[in-house]
C-alpha cells in the first residue's frame, strides 16, 4: 500500500480579540438607591483558511494516456488466460506511479483585496469588527418598609458588523426594495459589501433605538393592608413581579450575518490544468514537468447572479443576503411570584416566568 507522505490539510482557524471597559457606581439618597454605569466593548474576529491553495496533481493514467488494453495483454501471450478489468486497473496504476504520469491538476484561487483579482497561493482571510456601547441607570426605591420598587433604563448600541477589507459580496438591494425580492430577482447583481448599508464595509445599517426599560417590585403584606393583610399580614409572605427588555449579542459573526453573507460565491474559485494537446483537463503529463494552472479572470463589479451559475463556480445558484435594516435581537421577560414561609427554615414559592421575542432572525 502506498500513501501520500505529505500533510495535505492546510491551516485554518480564527483569531479573536475582545476589549471590555466598564465602570459602575452606586449612590444612596434617602429611600432611593441609585445605580448607574457604562460599558464599551470591541470585538475583532479574523477567520482564515488555506484549503486548496497549493496546486494538487493526481498520479494516474487518464483518457489521453496510451494504455495497453486487456486484449493486448492476452494476444501477446503474457496472460493466456486473460486478465480482468480490475487487474488492468492495477497495472495502469503501477504504470502511473513508476512512470510519474500525471492525469489531473487543480488549485484554488482567492482574492486578497477588492482590486487584487484572483491570486495563486492566496488563502481566505477576513477581518470582522463591531462594537457595543451601553449605559444604564436604576433606582431601588423603598416606598414603605414592606414595599420596594425598582425602575431602570439601559441603552445599547451595537455597531454593524464590518468586514474591514471590504472583501465580501452581497446582493444589491434598492433603497425601497424588499430584501427577499432582491435575492430572488433573476436579474439581480452582486456588489462588494457596504452598498446596501451606506458604505464603510458594513453588512447592515445601525440600529439606534435599543432602549431597554425594566420594572420590578417586592411586596410583603401587613395587617394594615386591605386586600392581603387579613390573610397574609403576618410578615411571612412576599409577592414579587417584574418586566424587562434585553438586547443581546446574537453572535453576529460566526453564526449570524457574517456567516450568512460569506456563503456567496465569487471571491474564490478552483481552476484545472489543461492538456495543451487536447484542450481538456485529462492530462498526460510527467511529474518532472508539471503543467501550469492558469489564474482565472476575476471580472468587474457589480456582476449579475448568473455569472456564478457556471462551471468555474460549480454552478452556484443560491444567493444569500442580509436585510439592511436588521435589528439587534431583543427579548422581553416577565415574571410574577408568590413566596410563603410555612415552617422553620422552610418556604414554598410559586412563580410564573415568561419571555417573548419577535426579531430573532437574519435574512
Amino acid at each position: 500500500m502506498i500513501s501520500n507522505p505529505d500533510e495535505t490539510f492546510l491551516n485554518q482557524g480564527r483569531l479573536d480579540k475582545n476589549i471590555n471597559i466598564q465602570d459602575n457606581a452606586e449612590y444612596t439618597w434617602g429611600d432611593h438607591s441609585l445605580r448607574f454605569g457604562g460599558l464599551y466593548q470591541a470585538f475583532r474576529v479574523e477567520p482564515y483558511q488555506n484549503f486548496g491553495v497549493v496546486p494538487t496533481y493526481t498520479i494516474g493514467v487518464g483518457t489521453n494516456t496510451p494504455q495497453i488494453s486487456t486484449a493486448q495483454f492476452t494476444n501477446a501471450g503474457l496472460f493466456p488466460g486473460g486478465i480482468s478489468t480490475g487487474q488492468r486497473t492495477t497495472a495502469n496504476n503501477l504504470l502511473a506511479l513508476m512512470g510519474g504520469i500525471v492525469s489531473a491538476g487543480s488549485a484554488t484561487f482567492n482574492v486578497a483585496t477588492q482590486n487584487s483579482g484572483f491570486l495563486p497561493n492566496q488563502g481566505v482571510f477576513n477581518k470582522f469588527a463591531y462594537e457595543n456601547y451601553a449605559a444604564y441607570v436604576t433606582d431601588q426605591w423603598r416606598v414603605r418598609p414592606n414595599l420596594t420598587l425598582n425602575f431602570g433604563l439601559r441603552y445599547d448600541l451595537y455597531t454593524p458588523v464590518r468586514e474591514t477589507q471590504g472583501i465580501f459580496l452581497e446582493p444589491a438591494i434598492g433603497p425601497n426594495q424588499d430584501p427577499v425580492q432582491a435575492v430572488l430577482d433573476p436579474n439581480g447583481q452582486f456588489q462588494f459589501i457596504g452598498g446596501n448599508a451606506g458604505g464603510n464595509n458594513k453588512l447592515y445599517k445601525t440600529d439606534k433605538n435599543n432602549f431597554a426599560p425594566s420594572l420590578s417590585f417586592a411586596y410583603t403584606p401587613s395587617f394594615k393592608d386591605k386586600f392581603f393583610g387579613s390573610i397574609f399580614g403576618d410578615g411571612k409572605t412576599v409577592i414579587r413581579g417584574g418586566y424587562s427588555i434585553s438586547y443581546v449579542n446574537d453572535d453576529f459573526v460566526v453564526s449570524g450575518a457574517a456567516n450568512t453573507i460569506g456563503l456567496n460565491a465569487g471571491l474564490s474559485t478552483t481552476n484545472n490544468a489543461i492538456n495543451p494537446a487536447t484542450g481538456t483537463t485529462s492530462l498526460n503529463a510527467r511529474a518532472d514537468s508539471l503543467p501550469a494552472i492558469a489564474t482565472p479572470a476575476f471580472g468587474t463589479f457589480p456582476r449579475p447572479f448568473a455569472a456564478y451559475n457556471t462551471a468555474a463556480f460549480n454552478f452556484f445558484n443560491t444567493v444569500f443576503g442580509v436585510d439592511p435594516h436588521l435589528q439587534t435581537p431583543s427579548v422581553a421577560q416577565y415574571n410574577f411570584g408568590f413566596q410563603r414561609e410555612i415552617g422553620f427554615q422552610t418556604a414554598i414559592e410559586i412563580r410564573y416566568v415568561g419571555a417573548r421575542s419577535n426579531n430573532l432572525k437574519v435574512c
